[in-house]
């Protein structure tokens, strides 16, 4: 990356994760992340948490599909301030809130507002199906630092279609302009596809996305997960992986992480972790293993039992270990097999 890409890259990242912290936070956040830095220790710099796996859509290509469990209460308001509060101790200073649908979740706000208080980075994911104009006023209100909303296809019947709800296209648009209005930074998230990339759909989003104002493009490669897991027509060819590189913009488009590296597990990389709805610690949103429930061990008991353990030795992180080949046969060959509630516990895999 030549310095031109890189400051632009850095500054992308500042305005978009520590321009809406006030100072003081701004300073800690910093701070943190010096710390973990020079620490060497593998500590944690971001968390996803899944509010609740409910959902008005119904997306063919849902990444927590299976996971769901109306046996199991979601997490409490005083259970999700603690595990924030955990998270913390740990060197999180970058959490996300996503689902399903995590403004379903009618503790929200609460949880925005509590977060923001801790000093953290606060984003959230959404089909941009309740991004009313008192929502994206209250998530102001409490320094968001960004929305990612999720779109599919330029073309509104393609869009729906995909995501099983006729009209969706339009009310993710229309909150997709409150934000902006609103001066909220919306990040447009989508994924490219075989499809999408031979006929050019990929790039119209990007064009879409500059048309309505949004702040960038996050493009994924689609997971085999949910209820595409072991789905092996979604293998990209170098050409193809060459033509999405192509796309990106150090201040506009990126892919998975913001540092526009082409792909990087996060999760594999030890910096990202995920909390389901109900309390389970899992690697990512992706991976339908669990290492352990909060409400029955510290996180921070769990977090050194996960990052120990042998999964994280299979791949280098450099792609999605839900894409990798041996891991696949080892752990989800495995999970097709059974007839569980995912996440599957990692101990029941031998």
């Amino acid at each position: 990356m030549n310095v031109i890409k890189w400051l632009k890259t850095k500054k992308y990242n500042y305005d978009l994760f520590l321009k809406p912290l006030s100072l003081y936070n701004r300073i800690n956040v910093i701070n943190r992340k010096v710390k973990t830095v020079l620490s060497h220790n593998s500590s944690p710099q971001s968390l996803e948490i899944g509010l609740s796996y409910r959902c008005q859509l119904n997306c063919i290509h849902c990444g927590v599909h299976g996971e769901s469990d109306l046996t199991r209460k979601e997490l409490a308001p005083s259970e999700m301030k603690d595990i924030i509060a955990q998270a913390q101790e740990l060197g999180v200073y970058f959490v996300v809130f996503s689902g399903g649908e995590p403004l379903l979740n009618e503790h929200v706000v609460e949880f925005f507002s509590y977060t923001a208080q801790k000093g953290i980075i606060t984003a959230l994911s959404t089909n941009g199906q309740l991004l009313t104009k008192d929502i994206v006023k209250e998530l102001k209100r409490e320094r968001v630092a960004f929305i990612n909303v999720s779109i599919d296809n330029a073309q509104p019947a393609v869009h729906d279609k995909l995501r099983g709800v006729k009209g969706c296209f339009q009310k993710a648009q229309e909150g997709i302009r409150r934000c902006v209005d609103e001066g909220v930074p919306i990040i447009v998230s989508t994924y490219a596809t075989k499809e999408n990339i031979s006929n050019g759909d990929l790039r119209n989003i990007i064009s879409m996305s500059k048309k309505i104002g949004a702040r960038g493009v996050r493009i994924l490669f689609v997971v085999p997960a949910g209820k595409l897991l072991g789905c092996s027509r979604i293998d990209f060819s170098e050409q193809e992986k060459k033509y999405v590189r192509s796309l990106l913009d150090p201040s506009y488009v990126y892919i998975e992480g913001v540092r526009n590296k082409f792909t990087e597990c996060n999760a594999i990389l030890k910096k990202l972790f995920y909390l389901s709805p109900y309390g389970d610690v899992q690697p990512c949103s992706f991976v339908p293993l669990s290492f352990g429930n909060i409400r029955k061990k510290p996180l921070a008991d769990i977090w050194e039992t996960m990052i120990n353990h042998e999964f994280y030795k299979i791949i280098d992180g450099k792609d999605c270990i839900m894409r990798n080949k041996v891991f696949q046969k080892k752990y989800l060959g495995f999970l097709k097999g059974k007839n569980k509630k995912w996440p599957l516990p990692i101990d029941d895999c031998i």
